[in-house]
Parts: C-alpha cells; sequence; structure tokens
C-alpha cells in the first residue's frame, strides 16, 4: 500500500514515459567510462553546437539582469518576431496575440492536447510516432488510434493517407501531423491530388 499511488488517477499509472532518455545515460555511461565511441539514436539531441549569437544574447540578458517573469504567453516582440517568420516562410497569416511561447515542444504539445482532448476522444497518430502524442492523449481520456506509415527504399516514410482517412470516427478529435515527422525524419510535401 502506497499512499501517494492511492491517490494517482488511474491514467497516470499506465503511462510509458520515453525509454530513449533511459538508453541515453547508458550511452553516455559507455562513451565516457569505458570510452567507446558512440553513435546514439535515442533522442533527437542536436548533432551541432548553439549558435554563437544565441549563447551570446542569453549571456546579454543574464549580464542585464532581464531574469525575471515575463507575459505568460511569450514577450511581445519575440511573438511579432515569431509570427513575422511564420507569415513570411509559410504565408501563414499568424498575429502575434496568435502565438504562444513555450519552453519546448513538449510543452505545446501537452497545451494543444489539454487544451482539446477530453474522455473518450480519439487522436489519430502516425506509427512510429513521437512519445508525447499517445501518452498526452491518454492522460488526459483519449484514446490513440495508430496509424502505421508507409516506407520504401526509394521515398523513406510517408503517410499512409487513405489509412489515416478510414481512421476517421465521430470520435475523431485531433490527427497528429508533426512535419518533419519525429522520429523518422521525414519531410512531408504538399501533394495535390
Amino acid at each position: 500500500m502506497n499512499p501517494i499511488n492511492d491517490y494517482l488517477k488511474d491514467t497516470v499509472k499506465e503511462l510509458q514515459g520515453e525509454k530513449a532518455f533511459t538508453y541515453l545515460a547508458k550511452a553516455r555511461e559507455v562513451a565516457e567510462r569505458r570510452g567507446v565511441k558512440v553513435i546514439s539514436f535515442g533522442i533527437g539531441q542536436p548533432d551541432i553546437p548553439t549558435f554563437d549569437n544565441i549563447v551570446n544574447a542569453a549571456k546579454r540578458a543574464l549580464d542585464e539582469r532581464f531574469t525575471g517573469y515575463t507575459e505568460t504567453e511569450g514577450i511581445r516582440e519575440l511573438r511579432e518576431a515569431i509570427a513575422d517568420y511564420l507569415n513570411y516562410r509559410y504565408h501563414a497569416g499568424v498575429r502575434p496575440d496568435e502565438v504562444i511561447v513555450t519552453t519546448g515542444t513538449k510543452t505545446a504539445i501537452f497545451l494543444a492536447i489539454a487544451a482539446y482532448i477530453r474522455p473518450g476522444d480519439e487522436v489519430i497518430i502516425p506509427d512510429p510516432t513521437y512519445p508525447a502524442y499517445p501518452e498526452l492523449t491518454k492522460f488526459f481520456g483519449g484514446k490513440p488510434i495508430y496509424v502505421s506509415m508507409k516506407f520504401n527504399p526509394e521515398e523513406g516514410f510517408r503517410l499512409d493517407l487513405e489509412n489515416m482517412e478510414n481512421s476517421i470516427t465521430p470520435r475523431t478529435k485531433a490527427i497528429v501531423i508533426n512535419n518533419p515527422h519525429n522520429p523518422t525524419g521525414a519531410i512531408f510535401r504538399l501533394r495535390r491530388l
């Protein structure tokens, strides 16, 4: 009998988490302690260092004591810059007040799923997938519906649009499409039917 576990929601007890971080620790241990060269496929850690202009801006912010809380949705100038970028690059028609700055991808996924998924809702998720999508769907009482991606050596991974469409039911609340796709790295291009 564990008093803390007794009060946890059943959905929390069923979450699997990301096993890739377990392997990251093991890969580091083998590389550092045993001197073995390791190529890790565990997580999508960038293989290039953070650009100098970003490092210098962070240092400057610290030196200027810009370390307090900001607006919940993010600094206005940053949201404006993000909207400008999205509009320039993708012709998205995004307004700065429609942009929310998060601490990272997982926070953004958490907020999106929390805002839309209710118990019993279904979320169609290409498989293989980034673990946050199905785990957060389950956390909020939804049901992940996995749709296998197609693969061939010439084209790599691609969405199985017919299978995705056939998976839509009246309970479907969302379809996950992340591009470039994590974990395969596939880039989905606009195709005209």
